[in-house]
């Protein structure tokens, strides 16, 4: 077979390999709500282009440089979001075939997906309203497209190989999370101004240079290589059985409170992080990424007062722990499904549990704003607000999945490149959550006051918080009524 009849055949497994994984079903039913949103999403960029191109008449036809790396962090936050692996290298090493092609086909099909397309509703407008506004030249325009394309080929690069490399050691998560807390931390200084403009103005001066094409096609050939030797590494690691941490015997755990039944099922959440490595990395993930949110505010708090950025940004430290974890809440319990079936109330012990097990993670930012809130730079009502609407309305939202979250997820077995669970009504759910306290709070503010809107987010948090028995009792009898389909999807997954 040569080589080229071989990618053909891979990129077809790739492809269809989405029609077979088990929640193929429930793809089927939000088909139209993929579709649209991808439309609005494609519709969306081609507006940004044609802003872009508009402002060339101050700038330059080089504005689009300044603007890359804003869109290349937002770029790299999303594809956690939408962007999957969609090849798994382990059968693969077992068959006749080079490893290094079926490598190299795992990596291309990965540049060479709708994702990565998807930017040049960016660009193409861009170049279109530059060319027929301001006449710059059709093979400089095309250049530019093609430039910025291969940015966006470069930062897929990049995060392949930071979630292959993350997916083994979550410490390499404060080294990715260091260039995202810079930027933020340097957005109110006093300095701030200046120092985006001037950054501005040296990538629309430098970012179409030869030296930078040079350096941007060196960049991408060191970011292919790095990925086909860590995912050939841990591809043959795993057909080996060889696993890089040892087991380890852990001590009982003893909770500095009565134990009773809820306390027992808040001991096997905790022991479950403690013991297990994919529970441990969401949970990290999860810890960072809300202490990354905790101290960038808390930077930010001592040059400017509350305003309503950091209004919004103040909700997030709270809601973001619960958004990354609960979205594939009873995933893991999957595992062992079955045994909690053998007592019919202990679905809804373990509930409860969770619940008081998140909302005393709550705490955590709470901590790292104390100095704000004492120096009076953060206002303890909308702090208040934050927590009862995550306790409230939020967890109450992010709860129901535990009625359609029915796939389990791997404790600690990490396959290199298999097809995650896309789970839309989890997506949805999550991306209200974080959307909806922030558009409520942007409405009242034009219209009315923004201390009435905090004050009714305080009472509407509260009384979800207060009836959380009552909404978790619902939640656990749907779970009931349909706990002999999801235990054989369990199984199934």
């Amino acid at each position: 077979m040569r080589q080229r009849q071989l990618y053909v055949l891979l990129f077809q497994i790739a492809r269809k390999s989405e029609k077979r994984i088990p929640s193929g079903k429930h793809k089927k039913s939000s088909t139209a709500i993929r579709r649209v949103s991808y439309v609005l999403a494609c519709l969306y960029l081609a507006a940004c282009g044609i802003m872009l191109g508009l402002l060339a008449a101050s700038y330059g036809s080089m504005v689009i440089f300044g603007a890359m790396p804003y869109v290349i962090i937002i770029d790299f936050s999303m594809r956690f979001a939408f962007s999957r692996q969609t090849i798994n290298l382990t059968p693969y090493l077992l068959l006749p075939l080079s490893k290094h092609d079926v490598a190299r086909c795992f990596i291309v099909s990965t540049l060479a997906s709708r994702y990565n397309i998807t930017w040049l509703c960016l660009f193409v407008p861009y170049a279109i309203v530059n060319g027929a506004m301001y006449s710059t030249n059709v093979i400089l325009l095309i250049s530019i497209v093609i430039v910025c394309q291969m940015l966006i080929l470069i930062n897929s690069l990049w995060h392949l190989l930071v979630s292959t490399l993350t997916s083994h050691n979550s410490v390499l998560w404060l080294l990715v999370s260091m260039a995202f807390v810079l930027p933020l931390m340097a957005t109110n200084t006093p300095a701030s101004n200046t120092l985006a403009a001037m950054f501005f103005d040296f990538c629309c001066n430098n970012g179409f240079s030869f030296v930078s094409i040079i350096t941007y096609i060196m960049i991408g050939m060191l970011l292919f290589a790095l990925n086909k030797k860590f995912i050939l590494r841990y591809a043959e690691n795993e057909l080996a059985g060889v696993s890089g941490s040892f087991c380890q015997p852990c001590k009982s755990l003893k909770l500095p409170f009565p134990i009773g039944s809820i306390g027992e099922y808040i001991k096997l959440e905790m022991l479950s992080v403690i013991r297990n490595r994919n529970v441990r990395r969401c949970f990290a993930q999860g810890i960072l990424l809300m202490l990354v949110f905790s101290v960038s505010l808390m930077y930010n708090m001592t040059y400017a007062s509350n305003t309503m950025p950091h209004t919004f940004w103040t909700f997030y430290c709270f809601i973001f722990f619960g958004g990354i974890n609960l979205t594939r809440i009873m995933e893991q319990e999957g595992n062992y499904i079955d045994l909690l079936m053998t007592r019919c109330v202990s679905l809804h012990t373990l509930l409860i549990a969770k619940y008081y097990y998140y909302c005393t993670i709550l705490l955590l930012p709470l901590a790292m704003l104390l100095p704000c809130i004492a120096a009076g730079k953060l206002s303890l009502l909308l702090v208040a607000a934050s927590i009862f609407t995550a306790s409230g309305p939020a967890y109450c939202a992010l709860f129901q999945l535990a009625v359609s979250n029915n796939h389990a997820m791997p404790l600690n077995e990490s396959i290199n490149g298999k097809q995650r669970n896309i789970n839309t009504t989890a997506t949805v759910t999550s991306i209200l959550v974080f959307l909806l306290p922030a558009l409520f709070m942007s409405v009242a503010n034009n219209y009315g006051s923004l201390k009435t809107s905090l004050i009714v987010m305080v009472v509407i948090g509260i009384a979800f918080t207060a009836t959380h028995r009552l909404w978790l009792k619902n939640i656990y009898i749907r779970m009931a009524r349909q706990k002999h389909e999801n235990i054989d999807t369990f199984y199934s997954s």
